[in-house]
């Protein structure tokens, strides 16, 4: 599935600006949440220890979610940050999960930086036994920077 526009954390923003973070050299991983968990306010959770509810270890997710890579490219004045898909074989049961989100590991406590709705009529998205639950990064990336016209 292809995820929805990727919300930008607050935390995200003041981390790029003081230096906290390298988005190409820390280690990045994407979570998978519930519809219980509070992770997509972008504005109130700057760290994972502030919002519970990520799925179970189970049925072939793992706690803590899979690595990703990000990139920066340049092209005409406009910057994109793009990333690797996440993505999980759903073995003895099924995946269900409302939101996914980018996590940063190399600060503590991890920090929330992006997050996105899996299913735009904010419905849970699930992946049956023997199928892949794929979070799709848009082709345009996570996002876009350029300057003000």
């Amino acid at each position: 599935m292809a995820a929805s526009k990727w919300l930008l954390h607050d935390a995200f923003i003041e981390y790029l600006h003081d230096y906290t973070i390298n988005l190409e050299g820390d280690t990045l991983k994407m979570r998978l949440y519930t519809s219980a968990s509070g992770i997509h306010d972008a504005s109130v959770i700057d760290a994972t220890t502030e919002s519970a509810n990520e799925i179970s270890g189970t049925n072939g997710y793992t706690t803590g979610g899979t690595p990703v890579i990000v990139t920066i490219s340049r092209n005409v004045g406009t910057t994109t940050v793009e990333c690797t898909d996440g993505s999980w074989l759903a073995a003895g049961g099924s995946i269900t999960a409302r939101y996914a989100a980018i996590i940063n590991e190399t600060v503590a406590p991890d920090a929330v930086l992006f997050t996105t709705l899996l299913d735009d009529t904010n419905q849970d998205v699930q992946a049956l036994d023997t199928n892949t639950f794929l979070v799709q990064i848009d082709p345009n990336g996570i996002y876009t920077a350029a300057q003000a016209p």
